[in-house]
């Protein structure tokens, strides 16, 4: 009885994603009225992809929860998040989709904006954790660093996949991913960085919380810098690096984690911008 109710307020005036009647009659995605903030009616058909959907909305309109995350004051954002799913077996049954549509509902521009997929993964028992990326199949991974977990046993381990980024202005014969969709003359970015820090440590530490430094810690991240702003160096070769971790622990080759700390509770972020 809960997901019929569901189904049936769906709450496309806040911006749920629906689907309208086309010429032949067929249900499909009215992805230029979801950009819009116009008013649906709630006989509009909600949007499916997948075997369950979830949606919700989030601002950052309350100024004392964000100074209590990174002591800053709004600007006006607003994210809609979609999540799907499939009821098969086989990898993609394993697997949990997320779609971000981001609005700047304030007065100001942000021309050096970043987008980061952020993680606090706690693979089972959290502080025996390492982490990484396949920069081939962009792929930021959480993994045990033991060969048991006290919480699993066999080592478990998990991934996010970076399918589609942000889309920016491209060339007249570009063609961006969007929306579920195309968007001629624009191009999809692809990860610019990965950053990670280690709850505890002196070197990799967590961005202050409650504080405005907290925030500047936090883009320095998304930048690919350390919380105080100095690079990341690759211990392997001694330069500077923007991507960390994109070593093949497997032959134990280039920089993979483990080298200079030992398993513990890792944070990161695969970041995408300006």
């Amino acid at each position: 009885a809960r997901l019929k109710a569901d189904f049936n307020n769906w709450p496309v005036g806040d911006g749920a994603p629906w689907t309208d009647k086309n010429a032949n009659g067929i249900y499909e995605p009215n992805f230029d009225d979801w950009l819009a903030d116009n008013e649906k009616s709630g006989s509009d058909t909600p949007f499916f992809v997948g075997d369950e959907v979830l949606w919700f909305i989030s601002n950052d309109l309350d100024p004392g929860k964000t100074s209590n995350l990174y002591g800053t004051s709004p600007i006006g954002l607003e994210v809609q998040t979609l999540v799907w799913g499939y009821d098969q077996n086989g990898p993609l049954g394993n697997m949990i989709f997320t779609k971000y549509t981001v609005k700047n509902k304030g007065t100001n521009s942000y021309d050096n904006a970043y987008l980061a997929k952020w993680s606090d993964p706690d693979l089972g028992d959290a502080n025996d954790d390492l982490c990484g990326i396949d920069t081939s199949l962009v792929l930021g991974y959480i993994y045990n660093g033991f060969a048991k977990d006290g919480i699993y046993g066999v080592p478990p381990a998990a991934g996010y996949d970076f399918f589609q980024g942000p889309i920016v202005p491209g060339d007249p014969g570009d063609v961006a991913r969007y929306n579920f969709g195309t968007r001629p003359g624009y191009k999809n970015l692809g990860v610019s960085s990965f950053a990670y820090y280690i709850n505890g440590d002196g070197v990799y530490v967590d961005p202050d919380l409650g504080v405005p430094k907290g925030s500047t810690q936090m883009y320095n991240y998304m930048r690919s810098l350390l919380y105080s702003g100095a690079p990341f160096v690759d211990p392997t070769t001694q330069l500077q690096a923007k991507v960390c971790l994109a070593g093949d622990p497997i032959s134990k080759t280039g920089w993979v984690d483990g080298i200079l700390q030992s398993p513990g509770d890792r944070r990161f972020l695969m970041t995408s911008g300006p």
